[in-house]
């Protein structure tokens, strides 16, 4: 199968899955008080998207120190279901906002995630609803 990303284009040999994950920052480097990641992974066949939703937020409760889940409502990707989910993660000072979107497209799981530290801000939310409503599958 023909695999391309930004710089180019490749053959993906059989057996190999894209797990990538991409992230975008408000800094070139060092640490970001915004940044955006978006990570693969294969979907299960078998599990519903809000299976898969309820799924990975527990798997977070768990995984993540202090996580806080706060809303979760039906959303839409390119005309596709989906869902966003807000949270809270950590503690004092290191505590960061989170919005993640979950959609189910071509056999994969897409979580787009951004994470602000302390509360979002206006600006850092436009950004975000305008990141997610702009995607548009290939």
């Amino acid at each position: 199968m023909e695999y391309r990303i930004q710089e180019g284009r490749f053959e993906l040999p059989e057996g190999l899955h894209d797990q990538t994950v991409n992230v975008f920052t408000a800094t070139p480097s060092g640490p970001s008080p915004f940044n955006v990641v978006i990570t693969r992974a294969r979907a299960n066949a078998d599990l519903s998207l809000a299976e898969h939703v309820t799924r990975e937020l527990d798997a977070m409760r768990g995984a993540l120190v202090g996580f806080e889940h706060l809303w979760r409502r039906p959303w839409e990707v390119d005309g596709r279901p989906a869902e966003i989910a807000a949270a809270r993660v950590g503690t004092g000072e290191d505590a960061m906002d989170q919005r993640q979107v979950f959609t189910l497209h071509d056999g994969r799981a897409l979580t787009f995630t951004a994470s602000a530290r302390g509360t979002f801000s206006a600006e850092q939310l436009d950004a975000i609803n305008a990141l997610f409503g702009s995607l548009r599958f290939a």
